[in-house]
């Protein structure tokens, strides 16, 4: 990956433990589609479609050397598509379309069926219900419904999608245009129960690896903020900050992120 070789990446950890050699029979064997929409912060709806727009090219890009070798699967006019979705301003329906066509591509070349993975997905709409409201937000939730629809729903090309988010997004709602979508949330799936978030036995051992004391009571106090299903856990990012400064407690949970719409829905809320 960028010229980086990745063999032994997952040496040492849980996954590199499974049978059948699971790493050497799954690791790089199929072709992905990634986007993160952390930064798919706008205001008005005109450039919600340039930021989809250059996350696409962005993900095009990575795949660009494609163009470069001799594809059966391609004629001469798919590679010109290529090479307009690659460089060319998009319009809104070549913008919907642009997943789904990457997807193809990539299938016809690797006959292989994609993966596709959108990192925080929510955050658009987040953005756009905390500082704009209806206005901006409607329109944006219709854009993202149609664009993950073209690429996901019945798609021949496409093995799975997985969009990972804080936020639970309805199946009517801009998930509506997909079919047999499965939704895992912290508080609904136990299989899940120790895996939003250090346990225990982690941040002992975490500590440990560090060389660090620690005050346990004290520890829990500043970073245990939840349970799931009894499990007691801690805020990785927040542990992982405390472990850098050599153990200093902080407040560094609310420093990292907008919390203007879980204010708003605690403060709306019945009692």
């Amino acid at each position: 990956v960028d010229g980086v070789n990745t063999k032994g990446l997952f040496d040492g950890l849980e996954i590199s433990k499974l049978p059948g050699d699971y790493i050497a029979k799954h690791q790089g064997q199929y072709p992905v589609i990634f986007l993160s929409f952390k930064d798919f912060k706008v205001g008005n709806y005109p450039f919600a479609l340039k930021i989809c727009a250059d996350l696409v090219q962005r993900a095009y890009r990575t795949h660009q050397a494609l163009l470069d070798i001799e594809t059966p699967g391609w004629s001469a006019l798919e590679k010109a598509r290529f090479k307009h979705y690659l460089t060319d301003p998009l319009e809104e329906n070549e913008v919907i379309d642009s997943l789904r066509a990457l997807s193809e591509f990539l299938f016809k070349h690797y006959k292989k069926r994609v993966y596709i993975l959108i990192d925080e997905y929510d955050t658009p709409l987040n953005h756009a219900f905390s500082n704009y409201g209806p206005e901006l937000f409607n329109p944006l939730a219709e854009f993202l419904k149609h664009f993950l629809s073209a690429a996901m729903k019945d798609s021949s090309f496409v093995e799975k999608g997985v969009m990972t988010g804080i936020l639970r997004i309805s199946k009517d709602s801009m998930l509506s245009g997909l079919n047999n979508v499965k939704i895992y949330t912290a508080l609904e799936d136990t299989r899940y129960d120790d895996s939003f978030g250090f346990t225990q036995p982690d941040l002992i051992r975490l500590f440990e690896d560090q060389g660090l004391s620690h005050d346990e009571p004290l520890v829990q106090d500043w970073y245990n903020g939840y349970q799931i299903n009894g499990v007691t856990l801690y805020n990785p990012w927040s542990i992982m900050n405390c472990l850098s400064e050599k153990g200093r407690l902080k407040p560094y949970w609310v420093l990292s992120g907008d919390d203007k719409l879980l204010k708003e829905l605690i403060q709306s809320s019945p009692e």
